[in-house]
């Protein structure tokens, strides 16, 4: 009976959290790192407005919701707040820096990683613009030379070898045409009729 109680107690019992012993600048940083997101996730719920632009209400509620989301995150990590906050106030000098460096590179990683995701997406967004080139199915046909990133070249007009050949024809391209000189009017206007 004693041994079923005891074993009872035992499973029971609220999870043991990490001694100052424990924790580390990483483990810190980590912690930092992340109080600092649900924070901002906090602010941006409620339209990341200063607590003087909110009621006493929303304030009260907002920082409600601070303090839970803080405990979710030391639960997180298996950290007493109170261990962590003993461990950060006592820090040496090359503790801090340590702790600074492993954030900012915990920072780095998260951008990368970012990136590396709205590269995936671009990738798997689906078929980039197709340039759709249409004639040249004649005698010549039209040979594109293309350098990577660089955009098309477009001509405008009639090749030279077709020109030549309208030439030889006698066929002369409209633009090349003069307009007929207007024929000048004859004189009936207001003066005197003979």
């Amino acid at each position: 009976m004693r041994s079923a109680l005891l074993l009872a107690a035992l499973c029971l019992a609220p999870p043991s959290f990490a001694a100052d012993d424990e924790l580390n600048p990483e483990k810190a940083a980590k912690i930092d790192r992340d109080v600092d997101k649900a924070m901002k996730e906090v602010e941006k719920k409620h339209g990341n407005k200063k607590s003087s632009e909110l009621s006493s209400g929303e304030r009260k509620q907002m920082i409600d919701e601070q303090a839970a989301a803080q405990k979710e995150v030391f639960e997180k990590h298996n950290v007493e707040p109170k261990a962590y906050n003993r461990y950060t106030s006592k820090q040496s000098r090359e503790e801090l820096a340590a702790t600074k460096q492993a954030k900012e590179a915990l920072e780095a990683k998260e951008k990368a990683a970012e990136a590396e995701k709205a590269k995936e997406k671009e990738a798997a967004g689906g078929p980039k613009e197709i340039t759709i080139q249409r004639g040249g199915a004649g005698r010549d046909p039209i040979i594109m030379e293309e350098k990577e990133g660089a955009a098309p070249i477009v001509e405008k007009g009639l090749p030279q070898d077709a020109v030549d050949d309208q030439n030889a024809a006698g066929l002369t391209d409209s633009t090349t045409q003069t307009a007929p000189a207007p024929a000048p009017a004859k004189g009936k206007g207001k003066g005197k009729h003979k």
